[in-house]
């Protein structure tokens, strides 16, 4: 059963909550066994809503549910004003002339037919607008909520105004819609904050914000431009990765998703050290515009997400987090025609496969093969960009397998080490380095040391693979990516 209790004016809601408050105190004192008088404010809740909507339910069913409807322009701090009038109670203010609401909040499933303010306030405690509907503009700047923030499955439909806002457990959002632009200017969000399963068809702008715990907008779907400037990503205090994660995302052709100067000093022009900064886009097709400009982190993940409109990066400095993520920067880089960054890329995501398949459980003879591959690619000469490493490869390893041997031509003896220290043995080791010379074979006894072969192929075997791997790291910038 559905029924809808409407207020047409201050009055009549201060008096309800006048009312019921009273009501609560009664309760609390009888349970308790003491005076109502000695009933504290943060024992009480400030129904807005109605009580009945944030009792214990069953099997997520309601067997009745009351809604609320503000008819007039509702101002909070009027209307606290109004209630201690009532009780003959004197409001408190901060150092800012914040005004503090002792009680708990519930405004679940409150309609606010005109503009809700809710500004210059402090929430000290939890505060619960779940399903609630603003019908215009919605206005929470300058607030403290000192307690958990609940604002899931409401709707917006004009301005949403959250600027210099402090969220300090937490900020809930989830399955809520924005039709309208809103503003999360110069806010802190302490604790989780979620925006995931949620719409926005307009603007929402970040800006200036801090983030010290993570921030989920996953399954949500954007229709308009979301701006992330001068975000920060501050330690919390169990030292935590601080991710903003948008897995499964709708990003529409017409979108943006924008992050501009994170962890970036715009007037030293250059990037600060974050280790604990972390952005996801995971399993998402980008139909839309997704910027990086002086971004600076320390893991990008993009695993599963296909990049079909366009993807701008500017000075970005991020780490990806795995091979799937590194493939896609350097697909990117290839779409610019930068094939240097492109091998870079390409480099980084071979290590970041090898880690993916050391740490893969019940790995298969192929899978030990490609790890084998792949580190004898790291060490050659760093998976085709570093030529030097190359050499270095080549004449280490034919010196190590020439000089193993050479101490096996008949048997290991003190001259046979002796004479690694002569110039004749330094002139047929460059001889040994040649791929086609193979005198030293030809000269063996007949009754050698098996080994001797053994060293002698590996070794041969190390020289040409090194000589291949110097051409690749010298022709690298013509090399298919």
């Amino acid at each position: 059963m559905i029924k809808v209790k409407v207020y047409k004016n201050v009055p009549q809601l201060v008096k309800w909550l006048k009312t019921d408050l009273r009501s609560q105190k009664k309760k609390i004192a009888k349970n308790k066994n003491i005076k109502e008088n000695e009933v504290k404010d943060e024992e009480l809740t400030l129904n807005i809503g109605h009580a009945k909507n944030i009792e214990p339910i069953q099997n997520y069913e309601y067997k009745e549910v009351i809604y609320t409807k503000i008819n007039f322009e509702f101002n909070f701090k009027d209307i606290l004003k109004e209630l201690f009038k009532l009780e003959k109670k004197e409001l408190k203010y901060d150092e800012n002339e914040k005004i503090l609401c002792p009680y708990k909040v519930n405004a679940t499933r409150v309609t606010f037919s005109k503009e809700a303010n809710f500004s210059d306030t402090i929430f000290s405690d939890e505060s619960d607008f779940f399903d609630s509907f603003f019908s215009g503009k919605a206005i929470f700047f300058n607030t403290t909520f000192s307690g958990k923030a609940y604002f899931t499955a409401s709707t917006f439909s004009k301005e949403a105004s959250f600027s210099n806002t402090i969220f300090s457990e937490g900020a809930y959002f989830a399955r809520s819609i924005f039709s309208g632009t809103g503003y999360f200017f110069d806010s802190i969000f302490n604790g989780e904050t979620y925006f995931n399963y949620s719409t926005f068809s307009g603007k929402a702008y970040f800006s200036e914000s801090t983030f010290s715990g993570e921030a989920y907008f996953s399954e949500s779907i954007f229709n308009g431009e979301i701006t992330f400037n001068n975000i920060k990503f501050e330690e919390n205090e169990n030292k935590d990765e601080i991710s903003i994660k948008f897995n499964n995302i709708k990003l529409e052709n017409n979108s943006y998703i924008i992050f501009n100067n994170i962890n970036y000093d715009d007037k030293k022009k250059e990037f600060i050290e974050n280790e604990n900064s972390k952005i996801e886009i995971i399993n998402t097709v980008i139909n839309g515009r997704l910027d990086f400009n002086n971004v600076f982190l320390s893991k990008l993940n993009l695993e599963g997400s296909n990049i079909v409109g366009i993807f701008n990066r500017i000075n970005l400095k991020a780490y990806p987090s795995n091979s799937d993520t590194a493939c896609i920067l350097k697909n990117e880089e290839l779409k610019k025609n930068n094939t240097i960054k492109a091998l870079e890329f390409k480099a980084i995501e071979k290590d970041l496969y090898t880690k993916e398949l050391r740490n893969k459980k019940d790995k298969t003879p192929e899978n030990w093969a490609e790890i084998v591959s792949l580190k004898i690619s790291k060490l050659s000469n760093n998976h085709g960009q570093n030529w030097f490493r190359a050499v270095g490869f080549t004449l280490g390893f034919g010196f190590l397998f020439f000089s193993l041997s050479y101490l096996f031509i008949s048997n290991v003896n003190i001259y046979n080490i002796k004479y690694m220290f002569t110039g004749r043995f330094m002139k047929n080791y460059f001889n040994y380095l040649i791929p086609t010379n193979f005198e030293l074979i030809k000269n063996v006894y007949e009754n050698t040391n098996i080994f001797f072969y053994i060293f002698y192929i590996a070794g041969k075997i190390s020289v040409g693979y090194g000589i291949v791997e110097i051409v690749q790291a010298f022709r690298k910038l013509n090399a298919k990516v």
